[in-house]
């Protein structure tokens, strides 16, 4: 008699197998319910809800099976893609409840005579899980632990940003008094550059207020219900190529706001002034977007990354968050675009961990929809 069998491969029931006669169950039902068929940790697997899953028979096909997503708090993943409504489970589908939570894979023993293998992705890391006393209520995903050899995750890459924006507000504060000696020295430098500046920042104002309108659009598509999916995505997704437009415009005006600062007649003190200034703008939205990552906010994060990259487009953390944002939003080419931007601006100790982020997103592409 053919069996179901499920296979942790990730959590705290790693290599651990729960087994099913077909036929002698009306469904199974996954979480940490004390009823539940798939029973998860109610304490260490606090990424699971009480009901998170279900797997029921298909009864418009012999042999096959039907997975459903019980309305849980951090989704149900089939090969790193969610599900929104019921779909058909195959032979050695992966399955995660939540974007950092545990994994099973999905086998029927014995196989069926036609199935293939299908093209997967690397499986995540653990999430890292906080202990308590007690069984406690749901959390609001993680994001996976970065190692050498694994995907990044939300652990290792929130821990690198905060390193790394502890380092940039140093280096802030010395260019700040760099800014400061250079101000001295080019006091007596002529006055070209200030009509070629007045210019630009009429310029980037235009082009401000256009940033400010497309993050309001993305606002009002953010808050549109779940109902109107389809729409939802292909609004976000010609957003998201106006607002790649509008960046790659603001880095071509200050490469050439760059190239004209260059010769020794175009010094302005106004331009050393405001670089104190600019870089605690951009620390400070950089901070606010690095907040709403954490707090799954990935919609508000992406928007202000990228009003951020307005500042400086020099800088490669804002691109790395927006990344890591359009990751969350299950916008992989998107994603690749903006971790190309940082790995082009970051220093040579962050390009491994950001080229194994690339490398990780193109892996994930091929099974998003």
């Amino acid at each position: 008699m053919q069996r179901i069998l499920i296979r942790h491969t990730a959590g705290y029931r790693s290599n651990q197998i729960d087994e099913f006669q077909v036929g002698s169950f009306k469904e199974i039902i996954a979480g940490r319910d004390e009823a539940a068929n798939v029973r998860f940790d109610p304490e260490r697997d606090d990424l699971v809800s009480r009901q998170h899953l279900k797997i029921t028979a298909d009864p418009s096909s012999p042999n096959s099976f039907v997975i459903s997503d019980l309305q849980s708090r951090n989704g149900t993943f089939i090969n790193r893609r969610r599900i929104s409504q019921p779909e058909k489970i195959q032979h050695l589908d992966v399955v995660q409840l939540g974007p950092a939570g545990p994994e099973f894979r999905f086998e029927l023993d014995p196989p069926p005579a036609s199935a293939a293998r299908p093209t997967r992705v690397v499986s995540s890391a653990d999430a890292n899980i906080l202990a308590g006393v007690g069984a406690r209520p749901t959390r609001v995903s993680d994001v996976p632990t970065i190692s050498a050899s694994r995907p990044i995750g939300r652990a290792t890459v929130e821990r690198m940003l905060d390193d790394n924006f502890g380092r940039v507000k140093k280096e802030s504060s010395k260019t700040f008094w760099v800014g400061i000696a250079a101000m001295i020295m080019i006091a007596v430098a002529g006055f070209s550059v200030y009509f070629f500046m007045k210019r630009s920042a009429a310029e980037t104002a235009r082009r401000s207020q256009e940033q400010q309108l497309l993050l309001l659009q993305m606002a009002q598509v953010v808050k549109q219900q779940p109902s109107d999916d389809a729409a939802v995505r292909a609004q976000i997704d010609k957003l998201s190529g106006e607002l790649k437009k509008v960046i790659a415009q603001n880095q071509a005006l200050r490469q050439a706001a760059a190239t004209s600062a260059s010769s020794p007649s175009s010094a302005s003190t106004d331009k050393s002034k405001a670089q104190g200034d600019v870089a605690s703008a951009y620390n400070a939205g950089l901070n606010e977007a690095m907040q709403l990552y954490k707090t799954n906010d990935y919609a508000g994060a992406y928007a202000k990354c990228v009003q951020i990259t307005q500042l400086d487009g020099g800088r490669w953390e804002a691109y790395f968050v927006a990344g890591l944002s359009l990751d969350a939003l299950n916008k992989p080419t998107d994603a690749q675009a903006a971790y190309q931007y940082a790995l082009a601006q970051a220093p040579e100790e962050d390009k491994t961990r950001i080229a194994q982020r690339i490398t990780t997103t193109g892996g994930n592409s091929g099974s998003t929809k």
